[in-house]
């Protein structure tokens, strides 16, 4: 019995060591040089690098001017500097180009996964295509065979690490890599014909896709139907209730899930049933409301220039000779107060407001007053605000208006969530403040001006200190 003991005994301390954690290590900056350094302040390279970039926190490609290499957590090279030799990152895998253009593909390990040569062709697109003993393959992000084809591959394209699309010459195929795939291994067969990228996903609409070269948007539904095609412009795309929002730099434009409804907003808008369209001519209009699909003409008033999405169901507008008045998509007024100034309703359903231009509240949707005046208001993030008494002195109040810590703050405030926990970086007479913002508790101070760095720690301004969210020094000149 002692000797079956003492051998779980050995197997568990096995067993732990085997899957201990990756050392937890950052870039610290010296002299416009980094350094790799753990969260104990123990430097892991010397200052010596000019760029990094995190590797799917596996590993760091990392850049002595043009001179790129790729190592590993600790700072051990895991694929040296060649000459002529160029490093990129392909989702989960590392690419090297060398000087005729020829191709390898490594893990993240540094283990070669393919090398291109006569008789292996590497392509690459947003993943890459294999072609090797008269068979095309398509590798998924992290480096495994997805599929494998005697038909020609023509494209391969990826959107959130799972969602693969490959293109054939007469057709693509939809892939979901993920553990709740709603496609099955062989994958889902569409119409499209192209080199078409994913812009956008839903697992109860489908997919939203893009060819760059064609010009062409589409959306295909989750039986595989190309439901439509347009000859557009897409820089971005989203699904937005039963609308379809495209963006092409700073336009707008508004589909109905079936395509045949177009609409540009040119200034507020919701969907496609909920909308205005500016007079281009006329700066007091009349401007197209649109409601529910019915059009009002409205005359003597001024439009946002901006294209703006409408949190909730009312937005400002700028009355001739009057003010800013609150107005809904029919064309009507919401509330009767005039403003000297005001703002859009932000994703709390409040508004920052003036009657006279020096006095600024928080306002809500039912247009009461949720906090005291001001000189101005300003968003930091998580639902809080900084509530200025003076141009440069401000407090910070939450959505219901209420004061949440004592005292008054100066500089930029952040506001950020780690681990489950919301925090605020806040600056008080050349000192800064962390706070625990669930319990508006300060966890420690830090003299001089600091700021979030890699969403995870506080760095200097200077670059000379970095912390970690305990107050624990990693690293000071």
């Amino acid at each position: 019995m002692k000797k079956i003991l003492i051998a779980l005994l050995a197997i568990v301390m096995i067993t732990g060591c085997s899957t201990s954690k990756k050392t937890q290590t950052l870039f610290v900056e010296k002299n416009k040089k980094y350094a790799l350094c753990d969260t104990e302040g123990d430097l892991k390279t010397k200052f010596k690098y000019t760029s990094y970039q995190d590797v799917q926190d596996e590993g760091y490609l990392v850049s002595i001017d043009k001179k790129t290499s790729y190592i590993s957590k600790d700072g051990k090279d895991v694929i040296a500097y060649k000459k002529g030799v160029t490093l990129s990152v392909l989702e989960n895998m590392i690419v090297a180009k060398d000087g005729k253009g020829l191709y390898t593909l490594y893990d993240l390990s540094g283990k070669i996964l393919y090398k291109e040569n006569k008789k292996t062709k590497i392509s690459l697109y947003g993943l890459p295509v294999i072609y090797k003993n008269k068979k095309y393959s398509v590798l998924d992000g992290n480096g495994d065979v997805l599929v494998t084809s005697k038909k020609k591959i023509t494209y391969a394209s990826v959107y959130n690490s799972s969602f693969i699309l490959v293109g054939y010459e007469k057709k693509s195929v939809f892939y979901d890599t993920s553990s709740n795939s709603q496609i099955d291994e062989n994958g889902l067969s569409t119409k499209l014909i192209g080199q078409y990228d994913i812009m956008n996903q839903d697992y109860k609409k489908g997919f939203l896709v893009y060819d760059q070269k064609q010009k062409m948007f589409g959306y295909v539904d989750l039986k595989g139907k190309l439901i439509f095609e347009k000859n557009i412009e897409v820089t971005s795309s989203k699904f937005s209730g039963s609308t379809i929002v495209v963006t092409n730099n700073d336009q707008i434009r508004l589909f109905s899930i079936n395509g045949k409804e177009d609409a540009i907003a040119t200034t507020y808008y919701k969907n496609i049933n909920n909308y205005l369209v500016k007079n281009a001519s006329y700066i007091y209009g009349p401007h197209k409301f649109v409601e529910n699909g019915k059009t009002k003409d409205v005359t003597g008033i001024q439009l946002n220039p901006k294209v703006s999405y409408v949190n909730g169901k009312m937005f400002p507008v700028y009355v001739q000779n009057k003010g800013y008045q609150y107005y809904t998509f029919s064309g009507k007024k919401a509330l009767k107060t005039i403003f000297k100034d005001a703002q859009d309703f932000d994703k709390n359903g409040l508004a920052v407001v003036s009657k006279d231009g020096e006095k600024y509240y928080l306002m809500n949707k039912d247009g009461k007053k949720v906090s005291k005046n001001y000189v101005s208001i300003q968003y930091l993030d998580k639902g809080y605000y900084a509530a200025y008494e003076t141009n440069s002195k401000y407090e910070v109040i939450d959505k219901e208006g209420q004061v949440v810590i004592n005292g008054y703050f100066m500089a930029e405030g952040q506001i950020f969530e780690f681990d489950g926990v919301v925090y605020g970086i806040l600056n008080k007479s050349g000192t800064t403040y962390l706070y625990n913002m669930d319990d508006q508790e300060s966890v420690f101070s830090l003299e001089g001006e600091y700021v979030l760095y890699q969403d995870m720690y506080l760095m200097k301004k200077n670059h000379k200190a970095y912390y970690d969210l305990e107050g624990n020094v990693i690293y000071k000149e």
